[in-house]
Order: structure tokens, then sequence, then C-alpha cells
């Protein structure tokens, strides 16, 4: 079956803008829009997206672009996404792998970037944060 530029957007749209996994994704589009779509045709449409946004230098954009605001937004939150990477106490072990979100805090801008450790070099690494 073949589907149209709006269900590929779409599919595309509830996997970054809602954060929603790709199994997730698949249910939705089947209960909302009556597109049974597979794990695969999502995923494959998130990697071409990526691919594009890529090669038309996105990430250099957006942070030039959050470099020039005056107030930026800044979250951490640890990531395990192969093993454990916590203690006996469940928290995250220093080095652990992070997600970075800077934002404007109108939400005008908003990068997420994965980082090895939340340590300043990695911090620095983002080329946003300066100073």
């Amino acid at each position: 079956m073949a589907y149209g530029p709006n269900v590929n957007a779409a599919a595309i749209l509830l996997g970054v803008e809602g954060n929603v996994p790709v199994e997730r994704t698949v249910m939705l589009m089947e209960a909302l829009l009556s597109a049974p779509l597979s794990t695969e045709f999502v995923a494959r449409a998130l990697a071409r997206f990526t691919q594009r946004l890529a090669g038309a230098g996105f990430d250099e954009v957006m942070t030039t672009a959050l470099r020039a605001e005056d107030v930026l937004c800044v979250d951490e939150t640890p990531t395990n996404v192969i093993g454990k990477d916590t203690d006996a106490h469940g928290e995250p072990l220093p080095g652990s792998p992070h997600a970075i979100t800077v934002r404007t805090p109108d939400a005008r801008l908003v990068s997420y970037t994965p980082i090895g450790s939340r340590s300043n070099t990695a911090l620095a690494g983002l080329g946003v944060l300066t100073g």
C-alpha cells in the first residue's frame, strides 16, 4: 500500500513532536486515520527526515539561532538506552548518557541533543552554551 506525503508527515510529527515511540505511532495512525502502517514504515520515515535535516545543515542553523538568543531554557535528562547506568539506589551514575533540551522560553526554538555525560566538556561541545 502506498501512502502520500500527509500520512508520512503525520507519522513523523507524532514521532518527533509528541515523542511517541514507533510502535505507538503505528497504533495511533491506525486509530486516527485508518492508516495501517508498519513499524518499518514509521522508522524509515523518521530516518529519511533525519537525513534531510542533516543534509540541509539543520543542526548548525539551530545552534546559530539559539546562540543569538538572550535567554535560553536548558534541561538535561539521564537516559538508559542499552544498559542500566544507575547505582544501587537507582540514581544515575556519573558520566551516564544524557539528553539535553535547549529552547527559547516561548518554545519557538527547541533542540534535543544526546551527550555522553553532563560534564562541562560535553555541555561545551553543544556549541550553544558559552561563557
